[in-house]
């Protein structure tokens, strides 16, 4: 019984319309792993058949639609973003510091002792965050 529902389903038993496609992916901006999951098919089936359709895949990395989060130093508006001034500050810090030949990891180290708040309110910097920012 729990295989009958699973294949019920699965779209590889029937092929995805180019409507379908088209709308999800062009149209609404879902990603192709949204799509697997709606579909209930794998992310390769997706894209093979965007590809059989001629439908133009996003490069990897770019986001559909709106970008879940801003920038460091970035503020979102009603219709754009705009800049943040307190944390450009913050930035305009952390690139003198490596500027001054500290190390990613001392100046994660010195943002956290000095208490500057993360992008979304995180516990503590680290590296990778103030190199993010630096590029």
């Amino acid at each position: 019984m729990y295989v009958t529902i699973i294949t019920e389903f699965k779209s590889g038993n029937k092929p995805l319309k180019v409507d379908f496609l088209h709308q999800k992916y062009v149209v609404e901006g879902l990603s192709i792993r949204q799509i697997s999951e709606l579909t209930a098919s794998s992310k390769d089936t997706i894209r093979t058949a965007l590809h059989r359709n001629k439908i133009e895949v996003r490069e990897r990395g770019q986001h559909h639609g709106n970008p879940s989060q801003l920038k460091y130093g970035m503020k979102r508006n009603k219709l754009n973003s705009d800049v943040h001034k307190t944390k450009q500050r913050t930035i305009d810090s952390v690139r003198q510091m490596r500027q001054e030949g500290l190390s990613l990891r001392a100046i994660a180290r010195c943002l956290n002792l000095m208490k500057v708040p993360t992008k979304n309110r995180g516990v503590k910097w680290h590296p990778e965050m103030v190199r993010r920012i630096l590029s």
